[in-house]
């Protein structure tokens, strides 16, 4: 026999689909089980969040390549059919009917990377794109690889079509009390799936508003498959931009907020205005700059989880393959992430994933991980550091060696300088002196500490230009 046993391909086909309906089922069941169930406190709580952001996600994203790989198998058994029947004998590499590239008009690949996505977005014929924009805007805009453009379409038409999914679809926000816990039986708790879906229209709304409200501003992702919707809004073209900031916020950065989504894209685009002034001051006219504020994460929520690196992980997973979708659809760009807090732990994870980065700049880091500087690729000289004198996660280290102390860091100042704005240290009293967690100085030292971990991006300050000038690869412009 030369190629591949047909019917074997198809009967491993339907094992895998089989498969993949279960763990969807079982996720559907699990999710209903725990909004009906009696458990409730702080654990009860704490789980729930946790399958609505992470573990319902697995098994998800399980099912989902499970479904892929059986789509890949039956594409290959018709394939040799195809070729049997033609009287060929099986060629590595021939590639399908639907491309050079592999997949279908609906989908790349199985196990597809963003450069593999890119070369089969290609492939498809100006017709193809057209329609699968049009019957499947969910699917192209959370594939990395896909152009910006183009998500920003396909994530915009999502989202007129989940805010009208949601309105028609409002769970009760209070169900029976099946416990006999905190109000007497027969009453009325409640409903977690309430709170769930409220968060979710949040989210959309606020997306929504900063749409209309700043016609610049593009929609790069729109995740609501589970948990909590995850966002990157985006000032600039990407496609083309010389260079791309990718901006990742820590602790309490929440999507269902509306300030903290407005004061993110605010600030991102302040960053880019900054960014081109640089580029004209440095006698780069021609060159353009981009900058995304990137929110794919479920990031922590509280001062517990805060400790534990188990959501960056995760997030530096998905930072990363986003990272490599920007490479492959502006492969000449100068990717820069950017950053702060927890972030700077999901960015510097993410750069050790990915090579897609050019630059790194954490600033007010907690850490970035325990091999520093050895695990993240970027070229030498290109990890920046920016630490104003009083923030405590700064200087905890919580996540192994301060990235301030790394050797090769590149340490800017964070000052007032030259007509900029900048941090300064206390006068007279020193607000935190020893560290036991990357949140025990702000509950010690108050406003002062607050505000010393957070205003890295205020906007005409010596941070924000420094920040602006790893992004464009100013040097000259930076104020160390």
């Amino acid at each position: 026999m030369y190629g591949a046993d047909v019917a074997q391909l198809r009967d491993t086909a339907a094992e895998l689909r089989r498969s993949a309906e279960r763990l969807t089922s079982s996720r559907t069941e699990l999710s209903a089980t725990l909004a009906a169930s009696p458990w409730s406190g702080p654990d009860a709580e704490r789980f729930r969040g946790e399958w609505q952001g992470a573990l319902s996600r697995i098994l998800q994203d399980a099912g989902a390549r499970l479904a892929a790989a059986a789509d890949a198998l039956e594409r290959n058994a018709a394939d040799q059919e195809a070729t049997s029947a033609a009287g060929g004998g099986a060629t590595a590499g021939a590639g399908t009917a639907s491309g050079p590239y592999g997949g279908s008009p609906d989908h790349p690949p199985a196990g597809a990377s963003a450069q593999d996505v890119t070369r089969w977005w290609d492939s498809l014929t100006p017709a193809q794109q057209r329609e699968l924009l049009a019957e499947h805007p969910d699917r192209l805009g959370t594939l990395d690889g896909i152009p910006a453009a183009v998500r920003d379409q396909a994530n915009r038409a999502w989202l007129t079509h989940e805010l009208d999914r949601l309105a028609a679809e409002e769970p009760p926000r209070t169900i029976p009390n099946t416990s006999g816990w905190g109000v007497p039986y027969g009453g009325t708790v409640s409903n977690p799936a309430w709170d769930a879906w409220h968060q979710q229209v949040a989210t959309l709304q606020n997306v929504q508003h900063m749409l209309d409200a700043d016609r610049s501003l593009s929609l790069l992702l729109l995740d609501t498959r589970s948990g909590p919707v995850e966002v990157a809004l985006a000032v600039g073209d990407v496609d083309t931009a010389d260079h791309v900031g990718v901006y990742t916020q820590g602790l309490f950065s929440n999507t269902a907020n509306a300030d903290g989504v407005r004061d993110a894209a605010a600030s991102v685009t302040a960053l880019n205005a900054t960014a081109r002034d640089l580029l004209l001051r440095d006698g780069r006219p021609g060159e353009s700059s981009a900058m995304i504020m990137w929110m794919g994460y479920d990031a922590p929520q509280n001062v517990v989880d805060v400790l534990s690196d188990a959501q960056a992980k995760t997030g530096a997973d998905r930072l990363a393959s986003f990272a490599d979708g920007i490479r492959a659809t502006n492969p000449g760009t100068h990717l820069t992430g950017l950053g702060h807090s927890y972030g700077s732990l999901v960015t510097g994870l993410a750069a050790s994933e990915t090579t897609a980065f050019d630059s790194v700049a954490v600033f007010g880091s907690p850490g970035i991980d325990a091999d520093g500087l050895a695990a993240v690729h970027v070229d030498d000289g290109q990890f920046y550091v920016l630490q104003n004198p009083g923030d405590p996660v700064a200087a905890s280290g919580w996540f192994g060696t301060k990235p301030s102390d790394l050797p090769g860091a590149q340490v800017l100042s964070t000052a007032p300088s030259a007509g900029l704005s900048g941090a300064t240290g206390p006068s007279g009293w020193l607000p935190v002196v020893g560290m036991v967690s990357p949140i025990g100085g702000l509950v010690m030292a108050g406003d002062y500490a607050l505000g010393q971990h957070t205003d890295y991006l205020v906007e005409k300050s010596t941070s924000q230009n420094n920040l602006a000038a790893v992004v464009v690869g100013a040097r000259d412009r930076m104020i160390r």
